[in-house]
């Protein structure tokens, strides 16, 4: 039985997405390709994937999308087509708007906590899914 390796877009490239890549960098090189990096700042795209490159280069797909937003992936085809799961790293606050956009594509999504920064935000993400 061979696994595929899931493919996975990373929404925000602050300090805490390099502890996020060491942790996937140590899972079986089987398990997950990083498909695309979604983050304003170029700058920050440029250390996540050095990072990558230097120390998991295993976690890259050789055809990495880096882009200034989800909307960019969701506008591709070749990404979408492979129904990558989404991971969220951004302020808190942006939490629910990107995973509903993630989620209204059809796409999984995975996100560190809090789900979201009120209540009402959680339950409303929570019907939407």
């Amino acid at each position: 039985l061979k696994m595929t390796r899931r493919p996975l877009v990373i929404v925000g490239c602050g300090q805490i997405v390099t502890h996020h890549c060491a942790a996937l960098g140590a899972l079986p090189p089987s398990t997950f390709k990083i498909v695309a990096l979604v983050d304003p700042s170029e700058e920050r795209r440029q250390v996540i994937y050095t990072q990558l490159r230097d120390k998991s280069p295993h976690l890259l797909e050789s055809a990495l999308m880096e882009c200034n937003s989800l909307d960019d992936v969701l506008d591709n085809e070749r990404i979408v087509s492979q129904k990558p799961a989404v991971f969220i790293s951004v302020p808190h606050d942006l939490h629910v708007t990107l995973a509903k956009q993630a989620l209204d594509a059809g796409l999984d999504v995975v996100m560190e906590k809090p789900l979201a920064p009120t209540i009402e935000g959680c339950k409303e993400l929570l019907q939407h899914a």
